[in-house]
């Protein structure tokens, strides 16, 4: 019984995870692409987060190189030509807010959003945050909730 509730709880996880493949930006919760000192992640399902109308929130936070943020944001550049709908701002050429949302031609599953958010750090680094989320919400909604 043990063996058994464990594997449905790592396909569970494999299910989560894996809904994000098919975005560019996805790379960024590798451990190859982000090292894992200095970062934070964070996964959330079901009922804590079920109040904001969303299944799903999986982020990364944390701070990188120049040359990781530049490859980052150009992913995120990538998803969002492909996004339903898209707010984003570039300052002096970097990437520094997007939200993206992508609906599925499938009217029943919900619908995806990528947030990311920069700030450059006196160092020359960047501090960065990507989120995945999935749920029936909106756009307006996620920025009243998360207050741009």
């Amino acid at each position: 019984m043990k063996k058994c509730l464990i594997i449905i709880i790592l396909i569970f996880i494999w299910g989560v995870l894996s809904a994000q493949d098919g975005f560019k930006s996805a790379r960024a919760f590798d451990t190859d692409f982000i090292p894992v000192e200095n970062r934070t992640v964070t996964l959330v399902t079901g009922g804590k987060i079920r109040p904001l109308h969303l299944s799903v929130f999986h982020s990364v936070k944390s701070v990188v190189s120049a040359e990781v943020f530049k490859e980052l944001s150009g992913l995120v550049l990538e998803d969002a030509r492909r996004a339903n709908a898209k707010e984003t701002e570039i300052v002096h050429g970097d990437l520094v807010y997007a939200l993206l949302s992508f609906k599925e031609i499938d009217k029943m599953s919900d619908q995806k959003f990528i947030c990311f958010q920069s700030q450059a750090t006196d160092d020359g680094k960047y501090e960065v945050i990507l989120v995945y989320m999935e749920g029936n919400t909106t756009i307006e909604d996620l920025k009243n909730k998360f207050n741009k």
